[in-house]
């Protein structure tokens, strides 16, 4: 892998992680066309997740700072937020370790513009219904938490984004966009992390040799990537819906089948 493909693919990353258009899926289809076999590039796929991870940390390491001193003080509010990060993350984690093998064997560009065009439809879908939906879900209840991770386990498909996902679910619930968007941002946190511990642990006798300057490329060019897409989305979060996003995936998952 040389130094610009290391970087294509890490702002690719860094762009799609959080921008609700999948990021596995545009890593499968990047990769691929570059003649890369995805299953050979798990030493590269951990660093920019990780450099990922480390942009949403880097973003809302105030809120984080806030949510730890709450935890340490009992103060109510706190302890409800990390309740529901923590209910929104099982389920993920239950998927992955009961069914992880599964979702890594799909590869087929195909089956991924099947899913892309899926995540497109659910998003209009979302935008329609949303703004006719009375009854609010309490934030950061229980239901809405577990609603927000089951959303989550169907993000591990590639395809299917799981920052949009999670976001129109969220939607779908009463809340409005702004807190919708947050919480969606703050469970990447626990489940990228999660992500890399179960790779680390169950695949990393798959590693293959990457070179150190490419890996380095990769980590800096998804880390500040990562950052500015964060800082963009909860910008256009706050005035814009998710139909442009809808009408891309569509459009993506129609070229690549046809």
């Amino acid at each position: 892998m040389s130094i610009i493909q290391a970087l294509i693919l890490g702002i690719l990353q860094g762009i799609t992680e959080f921008f609700p258009i999948s990021s596995s899926g545009h890593l499968v289809l990047a990769e691929s066309l570059f003649g890369f076999v995805p299953a050979e590039l798990l030493a590269f796929n951990v660093t920019i997740h990780f450099a990922t991870l480390l942009a949403v940390v880097w973003y809302f390491k105030q809120d984080l700072i806030d949510l730890l001193k709450g935890l340490l003080s009992r103060q109510k509010s706190s302890l409800q937020l990390f309740l529901a990060l923590v209910i929104a993350t099982i389920p993920a984690v239950l998927a992955g370790l009961l069914y992880g093998e599964f979702f890594e064997s799909i590869h087929n560009p195909q089956t991924v513009a099947y899913l892309m065009l899926a995540t497109g439809v659910y998003f209009l879908a979302s935008e329609k219904l949303a703004p006719k939906i009375k009854r609010k879900f309490e934030y950061p209840g229980a239901p809405y938490a577990l609603l927000v991770g089951l959303s989550q386990v169907f993000a591990m498909l590639p395809g299917i984004s799981r920052s949009g996902t999670t976001l129109a679910t969220s939607l779908l619930t009463g809340q409005d966009r702004e807190l919708s968007a947050k919480f969606s941002f703050l469970i990447a946190i626990p489940a990228i992390l999660g992500a890399l511990v179960y790779t680390l642990l169950f695949k990393s006798e798959g590693f293959t040799t990457v070179p150190t300057e490419s890996l380095a490329a990769g980590f800096v060019s998804a880390l500040i990537a990562g950052y500015i897409s964060i800082r963009f989305l909860m910008q256009l979060y706050k005035k814009h819906s998710l139909k442009m996003f809808a009408y891309y995936l569509m459009l993506l998952g129609v070229l690549l089948l046809v």
